[in-house]
């Protein structure tokens, strides 16, 4: 930044992301965006992120896996810091991750619900766990659309808000027409490994009732999360 300041040649992008920096500083700008609103922002931005895509890839852990309670966790740096700030604000009465892997980022969120003296449940779904209860931890096996749309049915069991991880890969548009029926004004939805979901986000987005939240997506920088555009509230 010192050096654009000074006058040395830079491009266009670089001269717009320093702008976007100060107005960040002067805390200017709407914190929640539409899919439109943000692709307008953007657009003055050469990449979707300020965060390469070696140092995303590596800050799950350039080797392993982060890990938590011995378990893989799969969970980038930034995540790790962003979702302890999400659940002192937002409080969700129930977690539910969509893909749960081996379990060490379910164990992760209950010990932060701990920290943060919350009463919820993690609910873990993933075709390759056993169903299961275990401390606040409970685990579904089966399928992730299946089961939000099982869910659905007694939404009021949950209760509000809720934030809702979806990492499991599967199609997007699905998952948003099942969620349709279960996530409330208030409730959060973040699509991690979002990268190459962007096509299928700007798709699944359209019409439906959710605001980027970029206070979070742009905490590190510009979409310096896995999450790129995908952390999402309800409205």
């Amino acid at each position: 930044m010192i050096e654009i300041l000074r006058g040395a040649p830079v491009g266009e992008g670089d001269a717009n992301l320093v702008r976007h920096y100060l107005r960040r500083l002067s805390d200017k700008g709407p914190r929640y965006r539409t899919w439109a609103q943000r692709e307008a922002q953007l657009s003055q931005f050469n990449a979707d992120s300020e965060l390469d895509f070696r140092a995303m890839l590596y800050s799950q852990g350039a080797g392993r896996a982060f890990q938590w309670r011995g378990l893989d966790c799969f969970k980038t740096i930034y995540e790790l810091a962003l979702y302890p700030m999400m659940l002192a604000e937002i409080r969700p009465h129930s977690i539910i991750e969509l893909g749960a892997g081996v379990g060490g980022s379910a164990a992760w969120f209950a010990d932060m619900c701990v920290a943060h003296d919350l009463d919820a449940v993690v609910h873990a779904v993933d075709l390759k766990v056993e169903d299961g209860i275990e401390g606040a931890i409970r685990t579904w096996r089966g399928d992730c659309i299946a089961w939000v749309k099982a869910a659905s049915a007694n939404r009021d069991d949950f209760g509000s808000p809720v934030l809702v991880i979806e990492d499991f890969h599967g199609d997007l548009g699905q998952t948003m027409q099942a969620l349709d029926d279960f996530l409330r004004p208030g409730d959060y939805l973040v699509i991690e490994d979002a990268i190459p979901k962007q096509m299928q986000l700007a798709q699944a987005l359209q019409g439906r009732p959710y605001v980027i939240d970029t206070h979070y997506t742009d905490f590190f920088g510009v979409n310096c999360t896995s999450a790129i555009n995908g952390i999402l509230k309800r409205v």
